[in-house]
């Protein structure tokens, strides 16, 4: 490859690997979200089975 193509695969790369970056950080989110939703409910019910 010559100089050209390179610099434009590297571009192209790192756009890519910035999305697939971003994307996992907002699916990490949502999965944090979902668990601390689960864990408050869990404890909120928690108490209320044991009375």
């Amino acid at each position: 490859m010559n100089k050209f193509d390179r610099s434009i695969f590297d571009r192209v790369s790192s756009k890519a690997q910035q999305k697939f970056l971003r994307q996992r950080s907002v699916y990490s989110i949502l999965i944090l979200i979902i668990c601390s939703d689960w864990l408050t409910e869990f404890a909120i019910k928690n108490p209320n089975d044991q009375n």
